[in-house]
């Protein structure tokens, strides 16, 4: 007797799902498993990317949610380069905003927010290669944050 072809379909369609599941069953191990330094790698990686990691890293920071020196080092030394960006970002759109100063004011605000983007990048590389997150002149103004 040959089997139907809606038959054929269903069990097709059975095993499909049942492979999906397994699927899932093992990435929701592998999520697990995950050792607890592999979060913590996670974690100081959200705080590095740019303009979203300034709000966790300032709640690191003033709640003392953290108990890694690491963490409140790196939580500092974003809001720090965060702080400055946005101070500069804001102040050459306001010269922008001059006639005469328009087109080099908005040149330099976009060589200092593509700074700023390949900064956190690189910092992001760096940490995942477990380098030092240390850079000069950051961390003497970071360190005068609470």
């Amino acid at each position: 007797m040959v089997p139907s072809r809606t038959s054929v379909h269903q069990s097709l369609e059975l095993a499909i799902i049942d492979n999906i599941a397994l699927s899932n069953v093992n990435k929701l191990g592998y999520f697990l498993r995950m050792s607890t330094q592999a979060v913590h790698r996670l974690k100081l990686l959200f705080y590095l990317l740019p303009v979203v990691g300034l709000a966790p890293a300032v709640w690191n920071l003033f709640t003392n949610a953290s108990r890694s020196r690491l963490e409140r080092d790196l939580s500092r030394s974003v809001i720090t380069i965060t702080g400055l960006w946005l101070v500069m970002y804001v102040l050459f759109g306001s010269l922008a905003q001059q006639e005469s100063l328009a087109l080099p004011a908005l040149a330099v605000n976009s060589v200092m927010t593509s700074a700023y983007f390949v900064l956190q990048l690189w910092l992001m590389v760096r940490l995942w290669r477990g380098q030092s997150l240390k850079l000069p002149g950051v961390a003497q103004l970071a360190r005068r944050l609470p």
